[in-house]
């Protein structure tokens, strides 16, 4: 398995929690864990990590589908989400020491995100309609960047409850649209950060472009992106591309303002909607 590119989860994932990298490995350089878990009818799950009550260790529940009750301390939601494409989620940012369960009613899928933090906040519970959505690039290059860019943690686009100022996680979610581009113009930031991507057909597939190196992804990939390295994404012709964005806090070098990050000058013209597009003129006689 690639440390950048992790392709070993394209078949799916099996009923349970199947973590993807874990906070203690040595290969886990973006300083995060992350885990899946789906579970069937009527199943409940609670990690037992987090009964203690000194545990260190904050966790984001990011709803992904299906519907249940999620409990977060002494309260308890019911929860619902089509799919990725079509709605937004519930989320949950948990401190440090918490308790939580999740109980599915039929089936239920969630993303699981852990960063270690040594401070207490208030949980915030971010309902659908709570999360900031932008359709950002609309009227740039011709369409060509045009996609939904969903916040829902830490993102200065999110609202003020849900920015903890002690949380240690950023979180949001993009719906590429087919044959578009994404995090456009190539942009960095110092903090670490890891996508993971879904797709609405199974055989669809995107592209991911860190520094010189290209990725070909498809559904349930992850790619780490660490040491400022410029990134940008494209969706194939035809398949809707979604992807969960996950940014690591640095202390001392928080992300933050708007934009918090830089874009490769070069590219930054594409961002005037004025910008001088090239089109074909004619079709050339073909022999």
């Amino acid at each position: 398995m690639s440390n950048i590119h992790i392709t070993d989860f394209r078949k799916g994932f099996p009923y349970g929690p199947t973590e993807i990298f874990g906070l203690q490995e040595i290969v886990n350089d973006v300083e995060v864990g992350f885990s899946i878990v789906r579970l069937g009818l009527e199943t409940t799950y609670s990690p037992p990590e987090f009964h203690a009550q000194d545990s260190g260790i904050e966790t984001q529940v990011i709803l992904l589908s299906g519907a249940g009750i999620i409990t977060v301390g002494e309260h308890s939601y019911e929860v619902e989400r089509k799919d990725v494409f079509s709605e937004n989620p519930w989320a949950f940012d948990i401190p440090p020491g918490m308790f939580y369960s999740i109980r599915s009613r039929n089936k239920i899928e969630v993303a699981i995100i852990r960063a270690e933090n040594s401070h207490r906040f208030r949980p915030v519970v971010a309902r659908p309609r709570d999360i900031a959505s932008e359709q950002r690039g609309e009227g740039l290059a011709d369409g060509t960047m045009h996609r939904i860019v969903k916040a829902i943690f830490g993102d200065p686009r999110c609202s003020k409850r849900a920015r903890p100022s002690r949380s240690n996680l950023v979180v949001g979610e993009v719906v590429n649209f087919p044959g578009r581009w994404s995090s456009y113009p190539p942009h960095y930031h110092p903090q670490n950060e890891f996508y993971y991507y879904r797709f609405d057909r199974t055989q669809g597939f995107g592209g991911c472009f860190l520094g010189e190196e290209a990725y070909i992804v498809r559904s349930h990939d992850v790619v780490k992106i660490m040491n400022c390295v410029g990134h940008a994404q494209v969706s194939s012709p035809g398949y809707a591309m979604w992807y969960l964005w996950v940014i690591r806090q640095i202390e001392g070098n928080r992300y933050e303002g708007d934009p918090p990050f830089t874009y490769f000058p070069e590219h930054e013209w594409i961002l005037d909607k004025d910008a001088r597009i090239w089109k074909p003129t004619g079709i050339p006689n073909q022999k």
